[in-house]
């Protein structure tokens, strides 16, 4: 009898014993799990930053673009008007001075 209950002691002994074991290496499982979801959240967070940096600077470029192209077409309105305004100034001017002359 004395025998059979050491035995169950060595048997709830080693029991404790795995399941000790088991506990520590659930434990070590969860650290490394917490570890990964950290970086696959900082790596993602990282790619989704690369990607609208990118995205950024395409909006960025395209409007600069933009703006360059409605300078360029200023300033050759500009040009059209100081051309027109050349070529009709002298017209433009005795049409001024008629009209102040005829209303004195």
């Amino acid at each position: 009898m004395e025998e059979e209950i050491k035995k169950i002691i060595e048997i709830d002994k080693n029991t404790f014993e795995l399941k000790k074991k088991t506990e520590d290496i659930i434990n070590e499982n969860d650290k490394n799990l917490g570890k990964i979801l950290l970086n696959l959240e900082k790596d993602s967070m990282e790619e989704g930053k690369a990607e609208g940096d990118c995205v950024y600077n395409k909006l960025l470029d395209e409007g600069n673009n933009k703006a360059k192209e409605l300078e360029a077409k200023g300033k050759e309105i500009e040009n059209n008007i100081k051309n027109i305004y050349k070529t009709y100034k002298e017209e433009i001017l005795k049409g001024i001075f008629d009209s102040i002359v005829q209303n004195c």
